[in-house]
């Protein structure tokens, strides 16, 4: 008899230890899922305006190589591709988001071990940014390059794509 009661009280052990791990794990997960839910709501700020920026489009010299480029995620752009340092650092991209957008964009140009060399800030549709700021110190000579486009929708600022172009920036 007492080994029938001894197994009954184990076996009850058992079921309570096993609610007892069903509810630490439940809390956990939940726990979790609400970190992820408050960091993406609250934790994200957008990237700020290009303080910068032009209305039009604009006309340089056709030694910059300006033209359009098409992404695959429905936006257009355009920029020139030949990048050459301005003798005060600055960067002359032309960086154009067309009236025909419905997307914010963002320009970076990046080093090939992904260091930020030159930032723009968004524009809207109809604007661009002539030059950009150095965001470092690095040599003036040249360099392989990523310049990255990042497409944001206006009211959400969820990510629209991002297209990467590889260039060569050019030492004044």
């Amino acid at each position: 008899m007492k080994k029938k009661s001894r197994q009954i009280v184990r076996s009850g052990l058992e079921k309570k230890r096993r609610i007892i791990l069903l509810i630490v794990i439940i809390t956990s997960i939940l726990a979790i899922a609400g970190v992820i839910i408050y960091s993406m709501i609250i934790g994200y700020e957008p990237p700020k305006f290009e303080v910068n920026a032009f209305a039009g489009t604009p006309t340089p010299e056709e030694s910059f190589l300006y033209d359009e480029v098409e992404s695959g995620f429905g936006y257009k752009f355009s920029i020139a591709s030949n990048l050459y340092q301005q003798e005060d650092r600055t960067l002359k991209v032309f960086f154009t988001n067309p009236s025909s957008n419905d997307v914010n964009l963002m320009c970076e140009v990046r080093s090939a071990d992904d260091e930020v060399l030159y930032e723009s800030g968004l524009i809207h549709p109809n604007e661009y940014v002539e030059s950009l700021d150095p965001k470092g110190e690095f040599e003036n000579r040249k360099i392989d390059v990523n310049v990255m486009i990042y497409a944001f929708e206006p009211e959400t600022y969820c990510s629209a794509g991002t297209t990467t172009l590889k260039l060569v920036l050019q030492p004044w």
